[in-house]
């Protein structure tokens, strides 16, 4: 088999070709740098010539922020979670949740702390608690997502 080869270079096709593939890729990477500037701006949020950062930590860490001249206590409000899950675990289920990991949505915990629907709507929180037995312990996980605040691992599907 004898090949001819064509030792003339490029064409004007594959100028045009190459070409049109380098300008895609800068539109793309353009795009993605430009929604990567705008998630970084709605992290910080201003409200009233006062700047709130978004807030996402750990359950151990303190976090309060002021909104609209109200101070909300976000430990606080896990801590009330907490004790809501326990008090509606020991009512309902009379502690007996099993092995398995055991979610308390919050309209379960309305039922037994009807003024968490106050503290949670000054933010516009939602939350769960995370049960799981441990021997013969109970151990209570709370998450919760506000407007301004997130705990860390909050797991969206199990939010109502």
């Amino acid at each position: 088999m004898n090949f001819k080869l064509n030792n003339r270079g490029w064409g004007l096709s594959d100028f045009l070709l190459i070409g049109s593939i380098i300008i895609i890729c800068l539109l793309f990477s353009s795009v993605m740098i430009i929604r990567l500037t705008n998630g970084l701006k709605e992290n910080l949020r201003v409200n009233d010539n006062k700047t709130e950062e978004k807030v996402e930590i750990d359950n151990n860490d303190e976090e309060t922020i002021n909104l609209d001249n109200q101070t909300i206590d976000y430990i606080k409000l896990e801590s009330t979670l907490t004790k809501d899950a326990i008090k509606y675990v020991e009512e309902v289920y009379k502690n007996n949740i099993g092995e398995n990991l055991f979610i308390v949505d919050y309209p379960h915990l309305l039922e037994v702390d009807s003024n968490l629907k106050t503290e949670m709507s000054k933010d516009n929180c939602n939350g769960y608690v995370e049960s799981k037995k441990n021997g013969e312990n109970i151990e209570f996980t709370p998450y919760l997502k506000c407007d301004n605040y997130s705990t860390n691992g909050v797991k969206d599907y199990y939010l109502n």
